[in-house]
């Protein structure tokens, strides 16, 4: 699973350095006036979605090995951000809930 979270991170890094390449001749190319905004905009929303793709599986790879350190006995005395705890469809109790 490790392998795989790697590879589909280098793909959307390659992805997203194309998208940047995209947009900035979309740029250039509304700014010579070959063609109308909305191309910009379009390369602009591609180049977003990729990078918030790239971003979200960052996170998952990092949120998988701090649950695998969890499970092998870690921890640490910070909660954990609510946020990635509703995504992961579970909550942790607070310990200090229950003083």
């Amino acid at each position: 699973q490790r392998r795989a979270a790697e590879a589909r991170h280098a793909a959307l890094r390659i992805a997203e350095r194309a998208a940047v390449e995209t947009e900035a001749l979309a740029r250039d190319r509304y700014q010579a006036g070959a063609v109308d905004f909305l191309e910009v905009t379009e390369a602009t929303t591609q180049r977003l979605a990729i990078e918030r793709d790239r971003i979200r599986a960052k996170r998952d790879a990092l949120l998988r090995l701090s649950d695998l350190y969890a499970a092998l006995g870690g921890g640490w005395s910070l909660a954990e951000p609510t946020v990635a705890r509703e995504e992961r469809g579970y909550t942790v109790a607070d310990p200090a809930e229950n003083t």
